[in-house]
């Protein structure tokens, strides 16, 4: 078991490209979690949607991580984990031309409303 734990924690770091600092960052910033249903006949293309919306995030001045999940059995259902150095870079991103063009283009595909919420590091 414990040569199980070595080999995770030493090979978590080069399956998600994270790093040394990045570690540090995770004890920082704030996180915007959002809960996504899409109806299940829209969902061609709706993970390259989600697959081009992170690329793009990713891009973005103040993000220091973006995760999309998809809850098992249920693929219609996504969340986004969305960690931002501080409230304003979150505010920035919110306030872009291209948060909201993805938020119009996925409004007619959800089966109910998305769920937003900010949290910040417990300490």
């Amino acid at each position: 078991m414990r040569k199980l734990m070595l080999a995770t924690t030493l090979l978590l770091p080069l399956v998600t490209g994270a790093t040394a600092h990045a570690a540090d960052m995770s004890k920082t910033g704030i996180y915007q979690i959002s809960e996504i249903n899409i109806l299940p006949a829209d969902m061609k293309g709706v993970p390259q949607m989600f697959r081009t919306m992170a690329a793009d995030l990713r891009k973005e001045p103040g993000l220091i991580q973006v995760t999309i999940t998809q809850e098992v059995g249920e693929p219609y259902n996504y969340s986004v984990i969305e960690q931002w150095q501080d409230q304003a870079a979150l505010d920035t991103h919110m306030a872009n031309s291209d948060t909201k063009a993805f938020d119009q283009r996925l409004q007619p595909l959800l089966s109910g409303p998305v769920y937003q919420r900010v949290f910040s590091v417990f300490q």
